[in-house]
């Protein structure tokens, strides 16, 4: 007959590598996630982190889990076609957004009046009495 030590010291040691060991439905979980498509896994991540699309941490975590340690600025550096897509977005959605319409009218007629003062100053050079005279140097 075993001890009582005995008996703990193997009781312990079969939750430990119980731990180690995967479950069936670890197993099968794993299985299932190697044939998943890319939109599969996206989707299965942010359920499993309960991602909610207002929270930039959620997105910061995700471009981390992707690869990207330097954060936003490494992924859009990296991913020209982010870029496009949030031009695009923003293209797409600012009718929606009163603020950001009215910032960027203010935007172009900040520079649009800089466009106009420097074709005023070039008009001003452009006139012959504002020309050099080559023969006035001799």
């Amino acid at each position: 007959m075993k001890s009582q030590d005995q008996q703990l010291l193997e009781e312990a040691y079969k939750k430990i590598n119980k731990k180690k060991m995967p479950s069936k439905k670890n197993k099968m979980m794993k299985e299932s996630i190697d044939q998943m498509d890319g939109y599969e896994l996206m989707e299965t991540w942010m359920e499993k982190n309960a991602v909610r699309y207002d929270d930039e941490q959620d997105l910061t975590n995700l471009i981390e889990v992707l690869g990207y340690r330097q954060g936003l600025r490494e992924f859009f550096g990296d991913n020209p076609g982010a870029i496009e897509a949030l031009f695009n977005w923003v293209s797409e959605t600012i009718d929606r957004v009163p603020d950001w319409k009215e910032n960027l009218r203010d935007e172009l007629e900040g520079m649009m009046e800089d466009s106009e003062e420097e074709s005023e100053a070039k008009e001003d050079f452009d006139r012959p009495d504002q020309r050099l005279n080559p023969d006035r140097f001799n």
